[in-house]
């Protein structure tokens, strides 16, 4: 039971941001998905965007980046995996509160599943 429903919260008012309302709130529908915020405006995300966005193992095969107001779906793809990949991701690591620091944008594919 790994497929989840997105959907934006804001913490200061305590309720979910109406994707259909003036704030255009971040929401998909149920399946396995990944997110990340980029910026307040944009989320760096995999989910299952029709034919071709998911592996064989049914994980993101895509990450994209969605910006506030568009389609998840005419989001641009920033990196993918093979179809044969168990699943393909994306985080953000931040160092700009360090001197000198900078964000740094990982991709990473798990290309099998190892047994333990």
């Amino acid at each position: 039971a790994d497929a989840t429903y997105l959907r934006e919260f804001d913490l200061l008012t305590e309720s979910f941001v109406d994707p259909d309302g003036e704030e255009q709130g971040f929401a998909l529908p149920e399946a396995k998905t990944r997110a990340r915020y980029k910026s307040r405006d944009v989320l760096l995300v995999g989910t299952d965007t029709g034919e071709g966005s998911m592996t064989t193992s049914g994980y993101p095969r895509t990450v994209r980046e969605w910006k506030r107001g568009t389609k998840v779906e005419d989001a641009p793809i920033v990196f993918e995996g093979e179809e044969t990949d168990v699943s393909c991701g994306q985080y953000l690591y931040d160092e700009r509160h360090r001197d000198g620091g900078a964000m740094y944008e990982v991709q990473s594919r798990s290309t099998d599943s190892s047994e333990n």
